[in-house]
């Protein structure tokens, strides 16, 4: 089994490592979505919103900073708030 340098139950600073680890987990199956929103004090849409922002966008879609401009510019490309499955 991979080990997982997962951040501390109750983190609060979201960096893009932390993030992307949380979601590396969750898709290796080592860590559920429900657990991570447990462990971390998560929403399900936040960490959905993590994951498109990440396929969208790759490293970068997990900034704070970068996550404003990259939805003005979906909602001026005309795409509706797409969600795929978690």
């Amino acid at each position: 089994m991979e080990q997982y340098n997962l951040p501390k139950a109750g983190a609060q600073r979201w960096v893009v490592r932390r993030k992307a680890e949380v979601l590396e987990a969750i898709g290796n199956g080592h860590l559920s979505l429900e657990d991570a929103c447990a462990r971390y004090a998560l929403t399900t849409d936040e960490l959905i919103a993590w994951k498109v922002a990440y396929q969208r966008h790759g490293l970068n879609g997990l900034r704070a900073m970068k996550t404003q401009a990259y939805r003005r510019q979906q909602n001026q490309s005309g795409r509706t708030g797409e969600r795929p499955a978690a």
